[in-house]
């Protein structure tokens, strides 16, 4: 027991060479091992008492990280631990990542990993602990980067058509965007399933719906990433028939086929009757052709969601027949005797006749024969 009261003063012999007057002194030892230190004290008497004990210095353990690069805004950073415990077993680590967020551990994890909201230069923090309660620290400062924000646009959506992307990523903090890869989510396609052009054009290969995704990465190495569904819509059914009369000279009738077009969904027609003539934007168009031969006629239909498809078919205009004849004069009550001098086309045979004498307000002045005769009850014209 010590009277503190009557000590007029206090040496202490720390073993490494170093000493301190102080009643309660502060002694870091620079080495681990085993220290005789020695207390001196003096009373107000003159009198001396000393005591000697051992003390056991354990190392410390030596804290140390690894952090991944490039550092990203709002992109999963990895810290690896590095520490070391010296001959000591390492029992807790804390983490204090700078930016107000921190965490601790129990048991040794190798890697860990922290996102950062903001783009700024933080001092990240790690202390670790031993069992024997021996614990240091180390720090680094880490620069986190501003990542883009993805984003894009597109259009043409229709089965066949090449569908047109628009890169709309936007820049952050000044730093340009250098790379881009698209993935259309269309592994059927092959190697055009993915892209690194800015601005690229797909063909995709059936109708459906598919998870575009877009990374951009700026200058700084920062990446961000969006995902959208691009619906691209199936080619409107198409076909249409001709009516049974396809002669020169003769009206043609072509009827758009409603067992294979939607009608309702249709926004608009578009005919080429194959001779040059004008377009028609009928439903069900008439056309006359002026010659024989075989034209080649389309009808293309847009529907409602923009996406078009053509359906083309032959048609054969036939040569019609020469119409004429001859008659032998007669008179008012005599038979009159026409003669039937009309022509086919070569490789075709005239197979009907019909006549009409031409008498106003009569419907029996006519016939089938192919040479008729008729008598008239009027002079006249």
């Amino acid at each position: 027991y010590v009277n503190m009261a009557t000590i007029q003063s206090w040496l202490w012999q720390f073993g490494d060479g170093s000493t301190s007057t102080l009643p309660d002194p502060i002694h870091i030892y620079a080495q681990p091992g085993v220290y005789s230190v020695t207390l001196t004290i003096t009373d107000i008497s003159g009198c001396i008492a000393t005591l000697s004990k051992p003390v056991t210095i354990t190392p410390a353990p030596a804290a140390s990280f690894a952090v991944s690069a490039p550092g990203c805004q709002n992109s999963a950073i990895t810290f690896t631990d590095l520490s070391s415990g010296n001959g000591g077993n390492i029992t807790m680590w804390h983490w204090n990542f700078g930016d107000g967020h921190d965490t601790t551990y129990t048991a040794f994890a190798p890697t860990i990993t922290h996102t950062y909201a903001q783009a700024a230069t933080f001092n990240v923090k790690l202390t670790v602990y031993t069992q024997s309660g021996c614990e240091n620290t180390y720090q680094q400062n880490i620069s986190i980067s501003p990542s883009p924000v993805a984003g894009f646009a597109y259009q043409n959506t229709c089965e066949g058509d090449a569908t047109q992307f628009t890169d709309q990523t936007t820049t952050t903090g000044g730093i340009v965007i250098t790379g881009w890869l698209w993935n259309f989510g269309d592994p059927a396609s092959g190697a055009a399933n993915t892209s690194t052009l800015s601005n690229p054009v797909h063909t995709f290969s059936a109708a459906g719906t598919y998870q575009v995704v877009l990374f951009a990465t700026n200058a700084s190495g920062c990446t961000d990433s969006i995902m959208i569904p691009v619906v691209i819509n199936p080619e409107p059914g198409v076909d249409f028939i001709t009516g049974p009369v396809t002669c020169d000279g003769s009206p043609v009738e072509f009827f758009t086929d409603t067992t294979l077009t939607n009608i309702a969904t249709v926004q608009s027609f578009d005919w080429d009757f194959g001779d040059g003539s004008v377009h028609s934007n009928l439903q069900n168009p008439v056309h006359t052709y002026a010659n024989p031969g075989t034209y080649t006629v389309t009808l293309t239909i847009v529907d409602v969601s923009g996406c078009h498809n053509a359906v083309s078919h032959t048609v054969t205009v036939t040569e019609g027949p020469m119409s004429a004849f001859v008659y032998q004069q007669a008179c008012m009550g005599e038979a009159t005797q026409f003669t039937d001098q009309s022509s086919a086309p070569a490789g075709s045979t005239i197979v009907g006749w019909h006549w009409d004498f031409g008498v106003n307000g009569v419907l029996s002045d006519t016939s089938n024969l192919q040479n008729p005769e008729f008598t008239y009850t009027l002079p006249g014209l």
